[in-house]
């Protein structure tokens, strides 16, 4: 299980993210999130939950950055913005490194409440500027979810299958497995069935192959919905595409992480080994082409597609010659879908949801549910 400390830095690394973006409007700012998220992870919530432990210096933490951050979104500075979430960072850091196991164990139900409604805060805007991107490549007319369709996923080993919340009648579930003693079989709503490598990739790559190529994959359907490992169904997926679709042929989540390739490259800790000049000269080229900075970044963790349009069958394609000559030369693990779809003005869809914590999906690896009153 993924631990929820890293998701802190996560979360801060997201807001910064935000804050250096383009689109930065000081209103959509999550700041009543991050006064909490600073008071429950070093103030004196925190304090007060370690049995007993109290530091009076700590506690008056919060207040200062709650000032300092309410002064820089008066002014209007960005910089000073940035540079309080990076001393938030290292302050938190260093909170941390006092704890033994217990006590981070403890403190955890406190602030799982605020990575959440970061999350999706963070998602309803990259929803927005979502929107505004997809303006003048015109209104799709394709409806998602018709004919015959079906919910596919990538498993190896032991890696586990976790049986759907809600079943539609009208869709298979299918997992691919390299297990041979699950060919042919079922699990509760699951065919299993043989994962194939023709092309003697290695298991991220065999995976990222199957997640792209779904017309290819599953050429017998009309549509599919893509599913990472450690992913379930958990609610009605008429009613998500119906929700979401918005007319186009492709359906996801935002990037929780990142919004831009540029950052997702991450080209500013590089250093000048063989390796890091070549990423550079991407980048330089990737420029030169025009391709903008913040344009978003779908998480491919969860994809609906509708495989009768050909120009979506074209840009997963695409998609993936990308991926795996990138992967091949330089090893870079950034998705290239974002950039694809610009370069075939291809209106996609995205949806204003937190992809770890929403009604349709739920990652089992990733423990963001509590109802602990804080």
């Amino acid at each position: 299980m993924k631990e929820v400390d890293q998701r802190v830095i996560e979360t801060i690394e997201k807001v910064r993210k935000y804050v250096e973006a383009d689109g930065f409007q000081s209103a959509e700012f999550p700041l009543e999130n991050v006064y909490t998220l600073i008071d429950i992870t070093m103030g004196s919530v925190f304090w007060k939950s370690l049995n007993g432990k109290y530091n009076e210096a700590f506690c008056k933490v919060p207040q200062l950055y709650q000032d300092g951050f309410k002064k820089a979104m008066e002014k209007g500075d960005n910089e000073e913005i940035l540079y309080l979430l990076e001393l938030f960072e290292y302050s938190y850091r260093s909170v941390q490194a006092m704890l033994n196991g217990e006590e981070r164990l403890e403190k955890e139900k406190l602030y799982k409440k605020e990575i959440i409604e970061i999350g999706e805060a963070y998602a309803k805007i990259q929803y927005r500027l979502h929107q505004e991107r997809q303006k003048g490549l015109g209104k799709g007319d394709k409806k998602l979810l018709s004919g015959r369709g079906a919910v596919y996923t990538c498993l190896f080993g032991e890696e586990e299958l976790y049986q759907p919340d809600n079943l539609d009648s009208q869709i298979e579930y299918i997992c691919f497995t390299d297990k041979e003693e699950r060919w042919g079989k079922r699990e509760g709503a699951w065919k299993f069935r043989k994962l194939e490598n023709t092309d003697d990739l290695d298991e991220d790559m065999l995976r990222t192959k199957y997640m792209i190529l779904s017309h290819k994959i599953l050429p017998e359907y009309d549509y599919s919905i893509w599913i990472d490992r450690g992913f379930k169904v958990a609610g009605e997926i008429k009613l998500f595409c119906e929700v979401y679709g918005n007319g186009n042929s492709f359906l996801g989540f935002a990037q929780s992480s990142a919004e831009c390739m540029y950052q997702d490259m991450s080209y500013t800790d590089m250093g000048a080994d063989d390796r890091n000049i070549e990423i550079r000269k991407k980048i330089h080229n990737y420029k030169k082409e025009g391709y903008p900075e913040n344009n978003g970044l779908i998480d491919s963790k969860i994809m609906v597609r509708n495989h009768k349009d050909l120009q979506m069958c074209k840009v997963m394609e695409e998609w993936w010659d990308y991926t795996k000559k990138e992967e091949e030369k330089n090893g870079i693990q950034t998705t290239y879908f974002n950039y694809v779809a610009w370069k075939n003005n291809y209106p996609f869809s995205i949806c204003d949801l937190f992809v770890y914590y929403n009604p349709y999906f739920v990652n089992m690896d990733v423990d963001l549910e509590t109802h602990e009153e804080i």
